[in-house]
C-alpha cells in the first residue's frame, strides 16, 4: 500500500469514527455540500441511506461541508472537511453557538482528542 492509499484509508476510517461519535451523541448527518450541490440524507433506523453513503459522498471531493442535526427540532451544525491534510485529519473547522447548548462542540473536542 503506497502513502496515498494509506492516507485515503486513514481518512475513511476517521470519517467513519467521526460519524459514529456524532451518532452516539445524538447527531445524525442530514446533508453534505460538495462545493457544487447538496446531497441530502434521510438517516434514521429504517431508511435506505447509510453512513457508507455519507462517507462515499465526502470522499468524492477534496473539500465538503457535513451538516448534522440533533433530534427532530435540533439546529444544524456544520463541519468543514478537507481531505489530504495528513496527520491533522479531515476535520478542518466546526462551530456552534456560545455555551454549546446541544453538546456539539464537546462531542467534536472529545473526538479530536481521541485521535491523539
Amino acid at each position: 500500500m503506497n502513502a496515498r492509499e494509506l492516507l485515503a484509508r486513514q481518512e475513511r476510517e476517521r470519517i467513519a469514527s467521526l460519524l459514529s461519535a456524532l451518532r452516539v451523541a445524538g447527531f445524525v448527518p442530514v446533508r453534505v455540500h460538495d462545493g457544487g450541490e447538496y446531497h441530502r440524507f434521510n438517516i434514521s433506523s429504517d431508511t435506505e441511506d447509510t453512513d457508507a453513503d455519507v462517507i462515499r459522498t465526502i470522499l468524492d471531493v477534496e473539500e465538503s461541508t457535513l451538516t448534522v442535526r440533533k433530534g427532530t427540532g435540533g439546529r444544524d451544525r456544520n463541519i468543514l472537511l478537507v481531505l489530504g491534510n495528513g496527520d491533522d485529519g479531515p476535520v478542518s473547522d466546526y462551530a456552534a453557538p456560545i455555551g454549546d447548548p446541544d453538546g456539539f462542540v464537546a462531542t467534536m473536542d472529545a473526538w479530536i482528542k481521541s485521535l491523539d
